[in-house]
């Protein structure tokens, strides 16, 4: 409604009513939450508690079922499957509540107006190009809470509140040029190779010696039978990335080790001697090897460092939440 009027306040009659109505919508909007005890079942049942925060059971129940609707791929699941989502629910309440307890302890707001403005500009609620204010007020508020067990005011402030604080989070996060590169390096220079995994057990048990076998597999004299007759054998990995270098042992890791591999070229497939991590020995043979292009990189630098930072973004504010998480003292009833 709001940015009807805009659009049509050609004079001063219809720009002091859009003054006016903005007026009516900060008093009116945010002002309590709306309560209807009567149709609220389990009001008093507690799901889990955030500090001293309490998430009730119904606001539980109303999210699962919020999530259902909004998604297809819960709606069918199996029964043995309810808990699951009702835990991933929960978990998602309390991380929400998390976010708009660490919004509000630095100092972020969300003013009537910002309210009101959202919640008027929602399509669903917006017939004939006009903000249906009677329909939201008797209708949509009373059944959104009646069905969802949240309050669509309370549930849409504290949305606003995680994004201001998203923002500054996004914008704290930096990463360089060169950082960029390099992890479009980790992520686009891909090796496959052949392993030869001889872990202590069949060393002992078949009497293997590691150095003297070495050999035999630069030769590439080492059959699949013969193989076989000493406990082993050969696997392929494909397209592993510096980014996937975990993958390449079979238990632990090892930089170093890993960049050994990752050394390897066509002329140079093997490195000078068996690698060993711990009292495991491998060998490698590289079979093939693509280099990133960063001449690529430096013609869509914009993009590739736009793209790298959203991906790194994604796993700094895990990182961050999962310390804000550790930090509070989360109870799930």
């Amino acid at each position: 409604m709001l940015n009807v009027l805009r659009k049509k306040a050609s004079s001063f009659i219809v720009k002091l009513l859009l003054g006016s109505l903005a007026l009516v919508f900060i008093l009116y909007f945010g002002s309590t939450p709306f309560r209807d005890d009567q149709n609220k079942t389990n009001s008093t049942s507690t799901a889990a508690y955030v500090d001293n925060y309490a998430i009730s059971e119904n606001e539980l129940v109303g999210f699962v079922r919020l999530q259902k609707e909004m998604n297809p791929f819960y709606q069918n699941l199996p029964e043995n499957l309810e808990s699951t989502i009702k835990q991933s629910a929960l978990n998602a309440l309390i991380d929400r509540k998390i976010l708009e307890l660490v919004a509000l302890k630095e100092g972020l707001r969300v003013t009537k107006s910002e309210l009101a403005e959202n919640i008027t500009s929602d399509p669903s609620l917006v017939k004939d190009g006009k903000f249906d204010v009677v329909f939201y007020h008797e209708r949509f508020r009373p059944g959104y809470y009646n069905r969802y067990g949240i309050d669509f005011e309370t549930w849409t402030k504290q949305g606003l509140l995680i994004s201001k604080l998203k923002t500054i989070l996004d914008k704290s996060f930096f990463i360089s040029d060169e950082q960029a590169k390099l992890s479009y390096l980790a992520n686009n220079t891909k090796i496959s190779f052949k392993k030869i995994t001889l872990n202590p057990d069949t060393i002992s048990k078949n009497n293997i010696i590691p150095d003297e076998l070495w050999p035999l597999f630069l030769q590439n004299k080492l059959s699949q039978e013969k193989l076989k007759q000493l406990g082993l054998n050969e696997k392929s990995l494909n397209d592993i990335s510096i980014s996937g270098a975990h993958s390449i042992f079979e238990n632990g890791f090892d930089a170093n080790l890993a960049s050994e591999v990752f050394k390897l070229t066509p002329s140079n497939p093997y490195p000078s001697q068996p690698l060993k991590l711990d009292d495991t020995y491998y060998f490698f043979k590289l079979v093939s090897r693509i280099d990133a292009d960063l001449a690529a990189f430096e013609k869509n630098k914009v993009e590739e460092v736009k793209k790298t930072k959203e991906t790194l973004a994604e796993g700094y504010f895990e990182n961050w939440l999962q310390k804000e998480r550790d930090q509070r003292d989360i109870r799930i009833l």
